[in-house]
């Protein structure tokens, strides 16, 4: 789906019978910021921060449109490689079969979750609105 994601190398589960008590997943290493490091309140604003929320967003239009629910998409589950977004804390991610009701109330809880953490730093936050707004709004037609 072109959603960037870290490479996995392994899984390590602790399990009781058939229960899962714990798990560690280890990818490779990225050389990236987090984007809550890279939008924080002490972060300057830099002229690629608009090329990258373009990216973000992006990202979610394909998310979107494959009808993938994330369920926890916060701004400290994305890093930032080379102004693109790799999505992070993938396990409890759900593809919903059409866009119906449920998939659109998910859709919102992911995006409120999202910009509810991007509005500790107000430029990124009004940045992300508009660029997310004018992008969706603009390709209604085809979700």
């Amino acid at each position: 789906m072109d959603i960037l994601t870290v490479t996995p190398v392994a899984m390590i589960e602790q399990r009781f019978a058939f229960l899962r008590s714990t798990a560690y997943f280890i990818s490779e290493y990225v050389n990236s910021s987090r984007c809550c490091d890279y939008f924080g309140v002490e972060s300057t604003p830099v002229s690629q921060w608009e090329t990258v929320m373009q990216n973000i967003v992006v990202m979610m239009r394909k998310m979107y449109q494959a009808k993938i629910e994330h369920d926890d998409l916060q701004w400290g589950n994305l890093l930032i490689v080379d102004e693109q977004p790799l999505l992070l804390d993938l396990d409890h991610m759900t593809v919903h079969t059409h866009h119906g009701l449920v998939y659109q109330r998910a859709w919102q809880r992911d995006i409120e979750h999202f910009k509810q953490f991007l509005a500790r730093n107000p430029v990124a936050y009004n940045m992300f609105c508009a660029i997310y707004n004018s992008h969706f709004k603009e390709k209604k037609k085809n979700i």
